[in-house]
């Protein structure tokens, strides 16, 4: 697997149209979405990957999975269902 894309480039501005609309200004999510860029980036993975080979899922995606998983207090299985239910 090879780190070929960036986290900013993952998220589309149809997305952000519709999504944006849907956090209020002063939530968790909006807060971490907002300031992930300040925490971690891709660089920070560059090491872990190969420099060829199928592109994975961007690891700063995978990190914010795991810091809503945690804000949600879901169980392992629970993100991936909860993602199919919900925009939010």
């Amino acid at each position: 697997m090879s780190l070929r894309r960036s986290f900013a480039g993952e998220i589309s501005e149809e997305t952000r149209r519709v999504v944006e609309p849907l956090l209020p200004p002063e939530g968790g999510y909006r807060l971490v979405g907002n300031e992930i860029d300040q925490i971690i980036s891709d660089d920070d993975f560059v090491d872990m990957y190969a420099s060829e080979g199928h592109p994975a899922v961007n690891p700063v995606v995978l990190a914010l999975i795991s810091v809503f998983q945690f804000l949600e207090r879901l169980p392992n299985r629970a993100p991936a269902e909860a993602a199919v239910m919900r925009l939010d």
